[in-house]
């Protein structure tokens, strides 16, 4: 069987051999987002990236509506993004069409990387947004 190539989500190296084998123990969510002990892996365009939770500094959840309109009738369509900075100083964003998934993704990070600062605060946008 043919594995997908995941791709690191800044570097774009090969992910090693480790990775899919944590990916097929990993917790799947809608969208192809995964999450391991170590890494979470999802799409990014047409590319499957990962990116470890050791590069990652500092994480919340973001809601972003986009207001449509067709002919008579409009609405609002909500996206749901955990939003990650870097040591390296990067922004990788994971959207999800389910608030839920949101959570459970900082809600797992939370609990596997203690470092991570959680949340959006004026505070921590001060200290960790350098894009």
């Amino acid at each position: 069987m043919l594995k997908r190539k995941i791709h690191h989500v800044f570097t774009k190296e090969l992910a090693d051999e480790s990775i899919y084998e944590r990916v097929a123990s990993g917790k799947e969510y809608l969208g192809g987002i995964i999450v391991t002990d170590r890494e979470i892996i999802f799409n990014k365009g047409i590319r499957k990236v990962f990116l470890p939770y050791e590069e990652i500094v500092w994480a919340y959840r973001q809601i972003e509506e986009s207001h449509m309109s067709l002919g008579c009738c409009g609405g609002v369509l909500e996206e749901f993004r955990v939003i990650m900075f870097c040591k390296n100083g990067e922004k990788a964003v994971v959207s999800s069409d389910r608030e839920s998934i949101a959570i459970a993704i900082i809600d797992y990070i939370s609990q596997i990387c203690s470092d991570v600062v959680i949340g959006y605060t004026d505070e921590n946008k001060a200290k960790f947004e350098l894009n």
